[in-house]
């Protein structure tokens, strides 16, 4: 056994991947992780294992706030389109009344504009829904 282990040192094209694991493992002998996994039954690492410090607590505390923050720019976000929806609607309702008194051929300067208006909310409000505050 002593001869080969000399010739994988000699010939290294006859090394192969499974091969340098257990030389590796021969030379290095039982892993710390093993004996620790032996000792405990499970291996966690002590930073899993350890209280949080000052740091910590303050990274916690600043993530807390940041959600607590975007929760209420998601609720704002929501009350509003909800609001700019309401508004939407009444303002086609409007425009259908105000189309449905004129002929087929003619609009008017003021339909125009309110046209415009409903075009412009309904494109605010695409963009509000799309904002996402992550």
């Amino acid at each position: 056994m002593a001869s080969q282990k000399i010739f994988v040192f000699l010939c290294p094209t006859v090394i192969t991947v499974s091969g340098l694991v257990c030389l590796l493992f021969l030379l290095v002998g039982p892993s710390p992780v093993r004996a620790l996994m032996q000792q405990n039954g499970s291996y966690v690492p002590n930073a899993v294992n350890r209280m949080p410090d000052a740091n910590d607590r303050e990274k916690m505390q600043q993530q807390e706030r940041d959600e607590a923050r975007i929760e209420e720019a998601n609720a704002q976000r929501k009350k509003e389109v909800s609001a700019d929806s309401e508004k939407l609607l009444r303002m086609a309702v409007d425009l259908k009344d105000e189309l449905d008194k004129t002929s087929k051929d003619t609009l008017s300067i003021n339909t125009i504009h309110k046209i415009d208006a409903i075009e412009k909310l309904a494109h605010d409000m695409k963009n509000k829904m799309k904002l996402r505050t992550n």
